[in-house]
């Protein structure tokens, strides 16, 4: 037989629909250590300054993945050898950015999962141990800090067990 019809055994025929499922526009994804596909799975593993860009989103940190099977987008950072966090995951839309020590966002649905996030909000900034985002922006915080401080560990805040924010309109927040 010809060359070009012998498949050998460890090929993976992929046709254009087997990858696209629920992707709207191309995602551009980069790295500097390395990237891992894992093809069965459909996940792709970025270690190293690791960065996803998906439409008006963005995302970079120490580690990233995107699974192309649940649509989840996620990205975590690291701590390098003098135990300071490095890669720290910073997630931008429009002209939201937040900066979180884990986050997770379904790339389909446009919500997500954030743990120890900081994001400005009109002249403050938002502190909160956990959020989720809903597809219409709105997001809802646990142990939230509302403060005018920009420090990392600010000195004075407001303190919150429950918080919901309308980016660039209101935030709505239970005893405080």
């Amino acid at each position: 037989a010809p060359a070009n019809t012998i498949t050998p055994p460890d090929s993976i025929k992929v046709t254009q629909d087997s990858i696209k499922g629920d992707i709207t526009t191309t995602i551009k994804y980069s790295a500097r250590d390395s990237i891992v596909f894992h093809v069965n799975e459909r996940v792709v593993n970025m270690y190293g300054e690791a960065n996803i860009d998906y439409g008006d989103m963005s995302l970079q940190a120490a580690t990233t993945a995107i699974n192309y099977e649940t649509n989840i987008l996620s990205a975590k950072g690291a701590v390098d050898t003098t135990g300071k966090a490095v890669g720290t995951p910073v997630f931008k839309q429009g002209s939201e950015m937040y900066t979180a020590n884990q986050m997770n966002y379904n790339f389909k649905t446009k919500k997500g999962k954030i743990s120890g996030v900081v994001t400005r909000q009109g002249e403050g900034f938002l502190h909160a141990e956990t959020v989720k985002r809903t597809a219409d922006e709105a997001f809802y915080g646990a142990n939230a800090h509302y403060t005018t401080c920009d420090l990392p560990h600010p000195h004075f805040y407001i303190n919150a067990s429950k918080i919901k924010a309308l980016p660039g309109k209101k935030i709505f927040s239970g005893p405080f």
